[in-house]
């Protein structure tokens, strides 16, 4: 039996389209990775760059790759304690004299620089879906129990416009004795929810690809 939403059904329907539009999950992944075969790698001091004006940004992406480096077993630095100002906004002359005095000092065997490549919201159109729900119905003289019986009613679920928020990151290491990139890769993450997770997240997945790699090692194995 088929009846015209009532206003029960209505609600349901709105409540299923907000969960839909609102259901989109935080996700980080490598979409590239390449490595210089003739490096090889095993790097124990990390000096960690992440480029960006937002002081925040840089210091928690910072902090958090510093952190795992620390958890592999070798040594990170971070820029944020040698090297303050804009270093977005510098140009690439001085940003790189900058950064090869500042790892030179640290006595860092390699540099991990990471820079945003893109942030941008996607909007996908999902297109308007039919659903039946089933709604227990009693006649008025039967109480309940057994005489319970089932009517559905038929819900148009609304089309809607999905946003997908992706940001794409490349991470390059650095050989500190001759300034050559060793390692690359870049990564998505798509919806990111606050800094901190997200940033979590991709730390996470990015220095457990360089151990893998063989590209960082423990200090003491040195």
């Amino acid at each position: 039996m088929y009846r015209l939403p009532n206003a029960m059904s209505l609600f349901i329907a709105l409540v299923v389209a907000t969960l839909l539009s609102g259901c989109a999950t935080t996700n980080t992944e490598l979409l590239s990775v390449s490595r210089d075969k003739e490096s090889s790698g095993a790097f124990s001091t990390v000096f960690v760059i992440a480029i960006s004006d937002d002081d925040e940004v840089r210091k928690t992406v910072e902090q958090s790759l510093a952190a795992r480096i620390a958890n592999a077993g070798a040594t990170a630095v971070i820029s944020t304690e040698v090297m303050p100002g804009q270093l977005a906004s510098m140009s690439k002359e001085e940003l790189r004299a900058k950064a090869e005095a500042a790892v030179k000092s640290s006595g860092a065997d390699s540099a991990l620089v990471a820079i945003l490549l893109k942030d941008d919201v996607r909007e996908d159109y999902v297109q308007p879906t039919v659903q039946q729900y089933a709604v227990p119905t009693t006649p008025i003289y039967m109480g309940y129990g057994s005489y319970v019986g089932y009517n559905y009613d038929t819900v148009i679920v609304p089309g809607y416009f999905d946003k997908t928020r992706e940001v794409f990151i490349q991470t390059s290491l650095f050989d500190a004795s001759n300034g050559k990139a060793v390692w690359r890769a870049q990564s998505k993450t798509i919806n990111p929810t606050d800094l901190t997770s997200s940033v979590s997240a991709f730390s996470n997945l990015l220095i457990n690809r360089l151990v893998s790699d063989g590209m960082i090692t423990s200090s003491a194995a040195k």
